[in-house]
């Protein structure tokens, strides 16, 4: 039952055991003081709270009788703390009949009544045991003193008051609701009766009630049949006491009309409009939530509740992610139509998003119906309890940075897609199409040239599943899988399949990616939205790319391992040779002459481990043509500094003496000794050159190390052997 129901229940329901009991003790008017304390009796025993009033008068003049100083006690758990008091409750009767004992009351006035409706740390209300109260009163007729009559052409309340109480310790909240005014006529048991009211929210705003009152409640009604018209205007739900369960939503809405009538315990709403809202949403984890009071799903006053059709019009939402961003949309159409347990429910909406975005939502949901009065616990159908739902979501031009998803992996681009939405039960299904231009997925990463395409197919289970603790802070996952994601690049194609958990604040990925055979052109362009940046000036061309990975982790900063392998690709515009002119020397310039117009890698393969920024790469086979083979291991650190250690084989033909490389090696000597000549050639061929790779991806830099591959026994390690111009290259390190 929404707050202004509780309100109206309470306050209508003690105002009639008031009445009830005042006119059947009027009769003993001649003696006040034994009326009082009839009174206090027998209100005591209808309500079940102890029950005083201070003063009780009668005004033969005025045809009036007072009671002044009315105190209703709350449940004794609550303390001494009264649960409603009243300044004075005055009857106006008729004088004619009261001089015959024949009491009629023509009207009644209410004078500042206070309630405190307190709601514990269980989740239950002070007033449930005052509306179930095992108490009766008579309804006024021929007593053993008279006649009693209610007639009573206008019930006033003024000045009236209701103070809100929830939750215990730290999280309990108050909110009072002023100026509470309330006006019946014609309250005569024989027709419609008029009503109007009005009130001031806790957050500032004003509510206004018209509408009508039918006589009262039959046949197990708790509340009597009404038809009313309500306007809000800035209703603000969280400093008006609206937010319960899992969300939290802040803001104002300017204006707020909607009808709402009660037959035969179903209550309806219509027409619901607002206006000009500007709202903030967001959710609370699990662990949050149990910090805070329960909602109970307990029986209401209504066996249905029905809406039958709301429109959220000129409006505009921030929804606040768990991470610190929010995602913002503006000019926001929204209207649902047909909400009832057991009913397929129609719902759009349609706003506008950062920097020229556009989203529209279309599509309907349905719930069996339920038990007599059971409403779920927040008083809205749910389809992700026991329904199903279907819907339509179209996006244009979403700027991704702007949604703040991935904000730890600063994600970024422009976004189109179509996904088309069910759930049934407790699982979620999502498939669809999405086409994503200028895609950035790494930090230090620039938008991708090429647009990236994406088909995907995703199921998660909505409900929490139990895990050890330590997985999560509230000790609960729910979990999802990938069933189909299809990446494309062009004509390259990489398929992802795995699972996700969602804990709290954190999601862990658990997935393998798989691209065979990739063509390497249109993912050249791609490259750097991953933070790969290729040596200055050049690109990579032709050939293909094959991977196979598996990243785990949270989406901000994954682990990624797997293996990778080029085919048959050219690194134009990068001259090897010219970064390893001491080997180019004894190669006889053959090495420069197979580089020059660029570096053709026959193959390349690779075991990486990626994590924090950095990439390690082990087990690393390089097949350059015209140069030779190079394997080794070594690190690109965040920043994009180059960490490697290499071991080259220069490609030779023929007998070491007759080899090119040994004409390269005796230019290397300066003419050198042929038993030197020998021992370093033989070392080359057998051993390998060593190569140390730094500076950075985009300009890396080449040492060479022919020391480390002789022993003391095959050189003597005398530089002044070496061609001059050699000897004083910064490129050989400690020969």
């Amino acid at each position: 039952m929404t707050k202004p129901m509780r309100v109206t229940a309470v306050f209508v329901g003690t105002l009639t055991v008031l009445l009830v009991v005042a006119v059947t003790v009027i009769p003993w008017f001649l003696n006040t003081e034994s009326a009082r304390r009839e009174a206090e009796a027998r209100l005591t025993h209808a309500l079940g709270r102890n029950v005083s009033i201070d003063k009780l008068s009668v005004s033969l003049w005025q045809g009036s009788l007072a009671a002044q100083g009315i105190s209703v006690a709350d449940e004794p758990a609550q303390g001494a703390r009264p649960f409603l008091t009243a300044r004075e409750l005055r009857l106006r009767l008729s004088l004619p009949l009261l001089l015959r004992r024949i009491v009629k009351v023509e009207g009644l006035v209410l004078e500042s009544p206070q309630v405190q409706l307190v709601r514990d740390g269980q989740g239950r209300w002070n007033y449930a045991s005052f509306v179930v109260g095992s108490g009766s009163v008579q309804t006024p007729g021929h007593t053993a003193e008279g006649r009693a009559i209610l007639a009573i052409r206008q019930c006033l309340v003024r000045d009236g008051q209701v103070t809100v109480m929830t939750g215990a310790g730290a999280s309990a909240t108050s909110r009072v609701y002023r100026g509470l005014a309330v006006k019946i006529d014609d309250l005569d048991g024989q027709g419609a009766s008029p009503l109007s009211a009005t009130m001031q929210l806790p957050g500032g705003g004003r509510v206004q009630v018209q509408g009508a009152v039918q006589p009262g409640s039959r046949g197990g009604q708790a509340i009597p049949p009404f038809s009313i018209a309500v306007q809000v205007q800035h209703f603000k739900p969280e400093l008006d006491g609206f937010n319960e369960g899992s969300w939290r939503v802040g803001g104002d809405v300017a204006a707020l009309h909607f009808r709402a009538v009660s037959v035969r315990n179903q209550l309806r709403f219509s027409e619901l409009v607002a206006q000009g809202a500007q709202l903030s949403v967001a959710t609370l984890p699990a662990h949050a939530l149990r910090a805070t009071s329960p909602v109970p799903s307990s029986r209401t006053a209504f066996s249905s509740v029905t809406l039958d059709k709301a429109t959220l019009q000129d409006s505009s939402l921030r929804f606040n992610g768990r991470d610190g961003h929010a995602t913002e949309f503006a000019h926001v159409q929204a209207v649902i139509a047909n909400l009832a347990r057991g009913a397929v429910a129609d719902f759009s909406a349609a706003g506008d998003t950062a920097h020229g975005g556009h989203v529209n939502i279309r599509g309907h949901f349905a719930q069996p119906p339920a038990a007599s009065g059971q409403l779920s616990p927040d008083a809205v159908p749910s389809p992700m309890s026991d329904g199903t739902l279907d819907a339509q979501v179209a996006v244009q031009q979403l700027d991704l940075a702007a949604t703040g998803a991935g904000a730890g992996a600063n994600l970024a681009g422009t976004a189109n897609a179509e996904v088309h939405v069910q759930t049934a039960g407790s699982m979620l299904r999502c498939s669809g199409t999405a086409r994503i231009a200028a895609l950035r997925l790494a930090r230090n990463g620039t938008p991708s040239a090429v647009p990236v395409t994406l088909s995907f197919a995703i199921s998660q289970d909505a409900e929490s599943r139990a895990t050890p603790p330590a997985d999560s802070r509230d000790g609960s996952k729910r979990m999802g899988r990938i069933d189909r994601a299809d990446v494309s690049i062009g004509a390259a194609t990489a398929h992802i399949d795995g699972t996700y958990a969602v804990a709290g604040h954190d999601t862990e990925l658990d997935l393998r990616v798989n691209g065979q055979s990739m063509p390497i052109d249109p993912m050249e362009a791609f490259l750097p939205s991953l933070g790969i940046e290729l040596p200055h000036g050049s690109q990579l061309r032709g050939g293909t790319l094959s991977t196979e990975l598996t990243i785990t982790g949270a989406p901000a900063s994954p682990h990624v391992r797997g293996s990778i392998g080029l085919r048959n690709t050219e690194l134009a515009g990068f001259d090897l040779g010219a970064q390893l002119q001491v080997l180019a020397r004894f190669t006889g310039g053959k090495l420069g002459t197979a580089t020059r117009q660029g570096t053709a890698i026959q193959s390349l393969t690779a075991v990486i481990d990626a994590a924090n920024g950095s990439l390690r790469t082990d087990n690393l086979a390089l097949n350059i043509a015209g140069v030779g083979t190079a394997t080794g291991q070594g690190t690109v650190h965040a920043g994009g500094a180059l960490d490697y250690d290499l071991l080259l084989k220069l490609e030779t033909s023929g007998a070491p003496a007759n080899n090119p490389l040994a004409g390269g090696l005796a230019a290397l000597f300066g003419g050198g000794k042929s038993g030197s000549l020998s021992g370093l050639l033989g070392a080359v061929l057998r051993n390998g050159v060593p190569v140390r790779v730094g500076g950075t991806s985009s300009h890396p830099s080449f040492a060479v190390d022919l020391h480390s591959i002789l022993s003391k026994e095959e050189w003597p390690g005398r530089p002044e052997l070496l061609h001059p111009a050699i000897a004083k290259s910064a490129t050989i390190a400690h020969l």
